[in-house]
């Protein structure tokens, strides 16, 4: 039947494997099985996961993602089952592993010969055939018909099995994979001959074959983990609801090479898968990550750039181990030929283009810088400050990172819807920092709410039921289940098969097509992920969802609560105490912002005294200006005076020495004073009396050479004295 017609009795059969395999965690304990399996039946070296993922593939039919095959090699080698060679990389299982693995397969081995003889020996004389090839083809028709039935009905096989399938119902379905198995496994025998052999088998049960059909169902539940359904999957692809999904910019680091981390192949596979299966997704990067990718790839160049790398120090910082990202890849590159970093750095010069390449889309947020906005992100940003603080003291953010990861995450908000599940809630934020999902779900989202923040790796385990493991499923479940490596697989399933059947008891008296809808719901899946696996609240979120698709089950979902009161109490207590740690949390932010409030208050009081202070000092510097002027203004008015007086005095004095010298040579001819003119030493006389005017007249003009002038006055003297003498 085509995917697009659903048989709701396949879906929901399967659907119930896949929450019992996810609530009991069988994943990984699987896959670990698996690939210790693969590692020691195949002999050859295997350096990488994607070498391990082709040998599990080659021999299980099973093709596991490499970063699945590369979280299993890390527990198996954390544990010692698994060892690396640190020269070459090479992956070689432990003796002690060769040799459990090698014990449970010949185990497994020894217990089909067992079966198989037992068998053949029983039908021997009933069917009456005796040829070995005929005696072959009915035991690969038992195998074909149990393969068919197992991978049909899975658990409810072995309550199926038993009798010869009439036509109806399950049942009906048995009837016609014996019929296929009958006609491709045994063409020369009769029909009721093959009926007759095959219903001997489950109406005679033994021991051994019990251990086998066990086994076998073991192998069933192992496949299922491992791969997923083309058909169930293409179904529960069409409960997918469109979704708008925010990348970090640690994430797009990974995507592009930039930086090295241990979700870089997750998130590649992630990526691959959404754009690969035209998932209803829209993968959006914010403008300012971009602005993020073109600082840190900046910075990077600037590192880069500052010499010229020589390729021997190149080859030692890849050996270092200290190097990640674009600079690992530039030394990789530079080690192998001489490389010049600005040309190794233009393919990241338009990080914008690389994106799009990518199929990433812009994400314009025009309310980024709105007041309100730009408040609420900064006390978000300083409760991020705190909490880091509180998990991861020694190891800081730089503000402009927090403030990056609260912006994406409140515009990826401002895009949610009010859904109750993480794929139907409108809009996720794509990071790979753990840090910041656990503050989205401890302190961001609200109390009624699902956190919006996931890791590529949950994400990539919430969408494996949606994306088939291989185009030929039931093909591959056929071959691979019922061989002895597979069935070895040594994991305990009977908790999974008795979830299955209760699961199937549940929904019995339910319709197929809305026991499949309410189990591809997201908010059960949801709860697959967000529940711990093996707690009683798992058992609670199915039957609110049998609640909201049907009201008829209400008195089962009250008799199922009474059977879980001590789980809802345990969850009470829970809630108090989470109740109780919010609260104190809130006080304590309270009590942080009324101090904050404080000290802001204090600071305008003393920002309002400095301002008054600075108003005085400006005032006092302001005076102290004009006074300066004033002085200024009447050191001029006195230097003006000054010189005023310095002409006054000094045409006196010239006027002084010009008539004295006058009166003393002139003025005694004029009056006939005889004296002077029948002296013998009248010219000294005169000139003597020149010089004393002239000593006057410069005392007169320079006051404050006064001496000079006396002393000019005595030697005149003087010299009139001598004269006389």
């Amino acid at each position: 039947m085509s995917p697009s017609l659903p048989d709701y009795s396949r879906v929901f059969n399967r659907l119930c494997h896949l929450v019992a395999l996810s609530r009991d965690g069988k994943t990984a304990e699987v896959a670990d099985h698996i690939i210790q399996t693969a590692l020691v039946i195949d002999p050859q070296p295997r350096a990488n996961p994607a070498e391990v993922s082709e040998a599990v593939d080659a021999y299980f039919g099973l093709g596991l993602a490499p970063a699945m095959v590369q979280s299993s090699l890390d527990r198996l080698a954390s544990c010692g089952l698994v060892l690396r060679d640190r020269q070459s990389g090479v992956y070689r299982p432990s003796p002690a592993l060769i040799e459990s693995v090698q014990a449970r397969i010949a185990e497994a081995d020894e217990l089909e010969t067992r079966v198989k003889t037992e068998w053949l020996t029983q039908i021997g004389p009933i069917v009456g055939i005796a040829d070995p090839s005929r005696r072959e083809q009915l035991w690969q028709c038992l195998r074909a018909y149990m393969g068919r039935a197992f991978r049909r009905h899975g658990v409810e096989t072995i309550r199926l099995l038993g009798s010869v399938p009439p036509d109806g119902s399950e049942l009906g379905s048995l009837s016609s994979f014996l019929a296929e198995a009958a006609r491709e496994t045994c063409p020369g025998i009769e029909t009721q001959v093959v009926k007759e052999a095959i219903r001997l088998f489950f109406l005679s049960p033994t021991p051994h074959r019990a251990r086998y059909v066990s086994q076998l169902l073991d192998g069933t539940f192992a496949f299922f983990a491992l791969a997923a359904d083309e058909y169930v999957a293409a179904y529960l692809r069409g409960h997918l609801s469109s979704l708008t999904i925010f990348l970090d910019t640690n994430f797009i680091f990974g995507i592009l090479g930039i930086h090295a981390d241990p979700y870089v192949e997750v998130s590649k596979e992630l990526v691959e898968i959404v754009q690969t299966h035209k998932l209803p997704f829209k993968l959006y990067y914010h403008e300012e990550t971009l602005e993020e990718i073109r600082r840190t790839v900046g910075s990077i160049g600037e590192r880069l750039k500052r010499q010229r790398w020589q390729q021997a120090v190149s080859r030692a910082a890849v050996r270092s181990g200290q190097l990640s990202g674009i600079e690992l890849r530039y030394h990789q590159l530079n080690s192998e030929t001489p490389l010049d970093p600005a040309i190794f750095l233009s393919r990241f010069e338009d990080p914008r283009a690389l994106l799009e390449e990518q199929g990433f889309v812009v994400f314009r947020d025009t309310t980024a810088l709105q007041p309100d906005e730009v408040r609420q992100r900064g006390e978000l940003v300083a409760e991020y400050k705190e909490y880091l603080a509180r998990r991861r003291p020694h190891r800081p953010k730089a503000y402009p990172v927090m403030n990056h990861d609260i912006l994406v995450w409140r515009a990826a908000n401002r895009q949610r819807s009010s859904g109750k599940s993480v794929l139907h809630v409108g809009a996720l934020f794509l990071t790979v920092d753990f840090y910041f999902h656990c503050f989205d779900w401890d302190f961001l989202r609200g109390s009624e709410q699902i956190g919006i923040t996931v890791l590529p790796n949950q994400f990539l385990q919430l969408l494996r039921p949606f994306i088939p493991t291989f185009g030929d499923f039931d093909q591959r479940f056929v071959e691979t289940f019922a061989i002895p490596e597979f069935r070895a697989v040594g994991s305990d399933f009977s908790t999974t098969c008795s979830n299955v059947l209760a699961f199937l008891n549940v929904y019995s008296d339910m319709r197929e097509e809305t026991a499949a809808r309410i189990l591809a719901n997201r908010m059960l899946i949801d709860s697959l992920r967000g529940v711990p696996e093996t707690s009683p609240a798992f058992g609670q979120s199915i039957e609110n969802a049998i609640v909201q698709e049907n009201r008829q089950l209400l008195e089962e979902r009250e008799a199922t609560l009474a059977d879980m009161a001590a789980a809802q109490q345990q969850a009470a207590s829970a809630e108090r105490q989470r109740l109780e740690v919010a609260q104190k949390l809130q006080t304590e932010l309270a009590e942080r912002r009324a101090k904050e409030e404080n000290e802001r208050r204090e600071g305008e009081r003393v920002a309002a005294e400095l301002q008054a202070k600075a108003s005085e000092i400006q005032r006092l510097s302001e005076t102290a200006q004009a006074d300066r002027r004033k002085l200024q203004n009447l050191e001029l008015e006195k230097l003006k005076l000054h010189r005023q007086g310095f002409y006054l005095r000094s045409a006196l004095a010239l006027l002084l020495v010009t008539l004295g010298a006058g009166a003393i040579f002139f003025l005694p001819s004029q009056f006939n004073w005889s004296w002077l003119l029948g002296h013998p030493h009248r010219l000294g006389l005169q000139l003597c009396c020149t010089a004393i005017l002239t000593a006057v007249g410069w005392v007169l003009v320079v006051p404050r050479h006064w001496v000079a002038g006396v002393s000019a006055l005595l030697v005149g003297a003087l010299l009139v004295m001598l004269q006389i003498i």
